[in-house]
C-alpha cells in the first residue's frame, strides 16, 4: 500500500490578510476611476496634437460649424452683408484650406495655453498674459468668397481663451493632474497584483471582484460623462447654442467614452474567464485528491 500523503488544501489567509486584500482591491478600483479621468484630462487638455485633432472633429458637427460661422460673420462682416456671408461661411468652414486655418489657430492657442500653464515666463511676455484663438485669417477667406469689402471689426476675431488673472489656479490644477496621472499608472496595477498575491486560496474570487469592479468603473464613467455634460452645457450655453454645446462636449469627451468602453469590455472578458475557471479548478483539485486517495491503497 502506498504511503503517498494526500495533498492538503491551500490555506486560507488570516483575517488581517483578508482585510489587506479587500482594502487593496477597493483602493485599486477607486484609483482606476479617478486615474482614468485624470489621464484623459492630461491627454485631451494638455496634448497639443490631441487638442488639434479634436478641434478638427468639431467642424464635422453641423451645430458647431454653424455656431462658428455665426461668430465669424458677426465679427468680420457688416450687418447688411451678414445673411449672404452666413450662407457662405458654412460652406467655407467645410473646405480643406479653411480647416487648415482652423487647426493652425487652435494649435497656436493651445501651445500658448500649455506654455502659460507650465509658468513659461517667455510665453507670458509674448502673449501678454492672455491666450487668444485668432480667427482673423478666416476674414481673408470670406472676403475672397464674397468678393467685396466686408466691413466689420477685424480685431473682433481674437477670442480670449484664458486670461492672465486666472493662471495660478489653472497652473496648480495642471501640476496636480500630471502628478496624479504618473502615480496612477503605477499604483493601480501594483495594488491589483498585491491583492491577488495575498489572496492565497481565493485568488479567483479576488480576480473576479477586480474584473466586476472594472466593469462598474466603466459604467460610472459613462454616467458621469452624461451627467457632467448636461451640467456643463447648461451652465455655459444658452438655448440658441445648446445643441452646439452638446455636440462639442460629445466630441471633446469621446476619448473618455472610449476608455470607459474598453474598461467594460476588458472587465467583462476577465470576469467571464474567472467564473469559467472556477469549476475547472475545483474539478482538477477533486481529481488530484481522488488520485491521491487511490494511491494510498
Amino acid at each position: 500500500m502506498s504511503t503517498t500523503p494526500s495533498p492538503s488544501p491551500t490555506p486560507r489567509p488570516g483575517a488581517l490578510t483578508r482585510l489587506a486584500v479587500w482594502a487593496a482591491t477597493l483602493l485599486a478600483l477607486v484609483l482606476l476611476l479617478l486615474g482614468t479621468i485624470v489621464v484623459w484630462v492630461d491627454d485631451q487638455a494638455l496634448d497639443t496634437d490631441e487638442w488639434v485633432a479634436t478641434s478638427a472633429r468639431l467642424l464635422d458637427e453641423d451645430d458647431i460649424r454653424e455656431a462658428i460661422a455665426t461668430r465669424v460673420v458677426e465679427a468680420f462682416v457688416r450687418p447688411q452683408l451678414r445673411p449672404a456671408a452666413l450662407a457662405a461661411a458654412g460652406a467655407v468652414l467645410d473646405r480643406p484650406d479653411t480647416r487648415r486655418i482652423w487647426e493652425e489657430a487652435n494649435r497656436v492657442a493651445h501651445r500658448q495655453i500649455v506654455a502659460l500653464l507650465d509658468d513659461d515666463a517667455a510665453a507670458l511676455r509674448v502673449a501678454g498674459g492672455d491666450v487668444v484663438l485668432d480667427l482673423r485669417p478666416l476674414r481673408a477667406v470670406l472676403r475672397r468668397e464674397l468678393g467685396e469689402n466686408l466691413g466689420g471689426n477685424a480685431a473682433a476675431g481674437r477670442i480670449v481663451v484664458l486670461r492672465a488673472g486666472r493662471l495660478e489656479p489653472a497652473q496648480d490644477a495642471v501640476k496636480a493632474v500630471r502628478d496624479v496621472s504618473s502615480l496612477v499608472l503605477f499604483a493601480v496595477p501594483l495594488l491589483a497584483l498585491l491583492a491577488i498575491g495575498l489572496a492565497r486560496g481565493m485568488r479567483l474570487r479576488v480576480l473576479g471582484v477586480l474584473a466586476a469592479g472594472t466593469v462598474v468603473v466603466g459604467v460610472i464613467l459613462l454616467i458621469l460623462r452624461r451627467v457632467a455634460g448636461e451640467l456643463v452645457v447648461a451652465e455655459l450655453t444658452g438655448s440658441a447654442t445648446r445643441d452646439a454645446g452638446l455636440s462639442a462636449w460629445s466630441v471633446g469627451t469621446d476619448g473618455l467614452r472610449e476608455s470607459a468602453v474598453r474598461l467594460i469590455v476588458a472587465g467583462a472578458v476577465v470576469l467571464v474567464a474567472s467564473v469559467a475557471a472556477g469549476p475547472l479548478m475545483h474539478a482538477h483539485r477533486g481529481r488530484r485528491e481522488q488520485s491521491a486517495s487511490i494511491g494510498e491503497w
